[in-house]
């Protein structure tokens, strides 16, 4: 099944109600858009979740590839045998690997620094994806951090278009004209950290700042400008 067959397909499935997650069996690409694995993006896995949850997951994922870039984490590290709470969960009963996980097979890398920069490329996407209005429903940035999170969205019932109108080029540019500090800002701030090889734990506090929570944060959901006509 091509790419946009599958996705087309894993759209009407979640419609229907079924569930993505690492019980189901089903492949990545369909958890990481209509299941559990939705936190790849900054997005809660379901309309209905607690923002504590998603953030959670979210900073879980963070210390996982933090630490590979890093190399805490080799390439033949076992995903649930990391002692990260939550990547039992993720994994279930297979034995991935550090590797097969962010090459899923593709010959192409295999050098240590490849595997390296894949990982804290996977954190760099999740962090800048949470800027965009589409997965991430934040306040407005103050000169000290970025805007706190209102609301993690779920893709299931949004209309697809319209959140893929915030991944323009267009987008960025309004972002990068009105928000300080901004998704540039942040990320360089990740890859100073990265090249001067700062361990998680220096890392760790940026991160949670980032995924602040907002006091009048809620459950998740489409979003009001993402619901379709």
């Amino acid at each position: 099944m091509c790419w946009a067959k599958l996705l087309k397909d894993g759209e009407k499935r979640a419609k229907n109600g079924e569930v993505f997650d690492a019980a189901s069996n089903a492949v990545l690409v369909l958890r990481v858009h209509f299941g559990d694995l939705q936190f790849l993006h900054s997005m809660a896995s379901r309309d209905g979740e607690v923002p504590f949850v998603t953030r959670q997951r979210i900073l879980m994922w963070a210390e996982f590839a933090y630490r590979v870039a890093t190399g805490y984490f080799r390439r033949d590290t076992v995903l649930n045998q990391t002692g990260i709470e939550g990547m039992k969960e993720l994994s279930g009963n297979r034995g991935w690997t550090v590797q097969q996980i962010f090459t899923m097979g593709d010959p192409t890398y295999r050098k240590e620094q490849d595997i390296r920069d894949l990982a804290f490329g996977s954190l760099l996407h999740m962090v800048s994806d949470s800027f965009a209005h589409s997965p991430t429903e934040r306040e407005e940035p103050t000169h000290l951090e970025p805007g706190r999170i209102k609301n993690f969205h779920a893709y299931s019932r949004q209309d697809h278009k319209k959140h893929a109108d915030e991944d323009t080029q267009d987008a960025l540019g309004m972002h990068l004209a009105t928000a300080q500090p901004s998704v540039v800002d942040v990320g360089s701030v990740l890859l100073s950290y990265y090249k001067e090889g700062k361990s998680w734990f220096d890392v760790k506090g940026y991160l949670e700042c980032i995924f602040t929570l907002d006091e009048a944060v809620t459950v998740s959901g489409p979003g009001e400008l993402f619901l379709p006509e």
